[in-house]
C-alpha cells in the first residue's frame, strides 16, 4: 500500500487519521505491517480471510461479557472527550474530521463504512490531547470489534450513524460544548442497545459456546 505520507497528501489531511485507518486497518487483520528496509503496509490475501467473518462470530460470543463492558465504557468516556474536542480542536483538527465524516457518509460497502466510523470516533480522541483518552478509546473499539462489524449492514442503521455524527461534527464545530457530549451520547447509547440486542441474539443461535473468563 502507499505510505501513510502518501495517502495524507491524497486526502489533503494530516497524518494522524491516516495513521488511525491504518491502525484499524491491522486490527480488523486486513493489512500486517512489516519494518526494514522493503516495510510498509500489505494487503493480507484473500486465502488468509476466507474464515474471517465465521471467526469473528465465535469471537463475538466468548467475550460477550468484555464487550458489554467495553462499549460501557465507551458510553461513560467518549461523550466527555466530545466535550473537549469540541474546546480544543484546531481549524486543522476540525478539517480532519470532517474528512472522517465524508468518507463514512460516502462508504460504498460496509468495510469502509466500519472503518470511517472507527476513524472518525478515533480522530475525536486525537483532538483532546490526552494520551490516556486516545489510549482508552483505541483499546475498548478494539475489545468492541467482533460486535461492531456484525450489525446490520446499510439501510436505516448506517442512515442514522451518519445523521449522529454528523450531529456529532456540527456541535464540535461550533464548540457547543454541552450539544457535542449530548450527542455523542445519545449515538453511544443507541450503539449499546444495538450491541446488546446482537449478542443477546448469537448467545441463542450458538448456546454451546461459553464465554471466556
Amino acid at each position: 500500500m502507499p505510505a501513510e505520507r502518501e495517502f495524507a497528501d491524497m486526502l489533503g489531511v494530516g497524518r494522524t487519521p491516516v495513521q488511525l485507518a491504518f491502525r484499524q486497518l491491522q486490527a480488523e487483520g486486513l493489512i500486517e505491517r512489516r519494518r526494514g528496509r522493503n516495510g510498509g503496509a500489505f494487503v493480507r490475501g484473500a486465502g488468509e480471510d476466507e474464515d474471517r467473518f465465521h471467526d469473528v462470530i465465535l469471537e463475538a460470543i466468548a467475550n460477550r461479557d468484555e464487550i458489554r463492558l467495553a462499549m460501557e465504557y465507551r458510553c461513560i468516556t467518549e461523550p466527555a472527550v466530545a466535550r473537549l474536542a469540541s474546546q480544543r480542536r484546531t481549524a486543522t483538527e476540525l478539517r480532519e474530521l470532517e474528512v472522517a465524516h465524508s468518507l463514512l457518509a460516502e462508504a460504498v460497502d460496509d468495510a469502509s463504512f466500519m472503518r470511517s466510523d472507527a476513524v472518525f470516533h478515533l480522530t475525536l480522541a486525537n483532538i483532546t490531547a490526552n494520551p490516556f483518552l486516545i489510549r482508552g478509546i483505541e483499546e475498548s473499539r478494539q475489545c468492541c470489534h467482533p460486535a461492531l462489524v456484525l450489525l446490520p449492514e446499510g439501510g436505516t442503521f448506517h442512515e442514522a450513524t451518519i445523521t449522529e455524527h454528523r450531529q456529532v461534527l456540527d456541535a464540535v464545530q461550533s464548540r457547543q460544548s454541552d450539544m457535542a457530549e449530548k450527542a455523542m451520547s445519545d449515538h453511544l447509547q443507541r450503539s449499546m442497545w444495538s450491541v446488546q440486542k446482537l449478542l443477546a441474539s448469537l448467545r441463542e443461535r450458538h448456546p454451546d459456546v461459553a464465554p471466556r473468563g
